[in-house]
């Protein structure tokens, strides 16, 4: 695995690069995992990115098309999508039957919180704040610490008495 510390001459940069790097991003792949198949460091990608504008312009070609077809999919996915499907029927291993249909596919409840949470955070977001003015009292009762079990319990009841007499 390529990581940052390869020691000896980087790898040197190569115009064949740009189309696999294109490619390996419509695959999803990350920085690291270029690195990695590029058999460099992740330094050594940033480099490259830097130094060579044509190997910057097929990483963004090949990561945009592939987050753009992603982002479809999940679009389809939150609200429903149909597509032609055929059935095949078979009797001893032989093909009998042959029917093209249309199969539904309901709009996906994960998929549209998903998008609802990211695309409109402010009235789709996971996570409730409450404000709050004013003061908040916690009652936390200490653990009593005896040398036997009755002077414990007779501690814990005292400490819950009190506890309870100031509420």
């Amino acid at each position: 695995m390529a990581n940052s510390s390869k020691m000896g001459a980087p790898k040197k940069y190569n115009k064949k690069y740009n189309e696999q790097a294109r490619k390996l991003c419509l695959m999803g792949y990350t920085d690291t995992e270029l690195a990695d198949f590029f058999e460099v460091s992740v330094r050594s990608i940033n480099n490259w990115k830097k130094d060579y504008p044509d190997f910057m312009h097929a990483l963004k070609l090949g990561k945009e098309l592939a987050d753009a077809e992603v982002t479809a999919s999940l679009y389809q996915k939150a609200i429903g999508y149909s597509c032609k499907e055929t059935k095949i029927a078979t009797t001893e291993g032989k093909i009998t039957d042959e029917k093209e249909y249309t199969k539904n596919y309901p709009p996906c409840p994960i998929s549209i919180k998903y998008w609802l949470n990211n695309r409109q955070p402010t009235k789709w977001r996971e996570k409730v704040e409450i404000e709050q003015s004013g003061s908040v009292t916690t009652n936390i009762m200490p653990v009593p610490t005896a040398d036997s079990v009755d002077d414990w319990e007779k501690q814990a009841q005292a400490q819950q008495d009190k506890a309870l007499s100031e509420v």
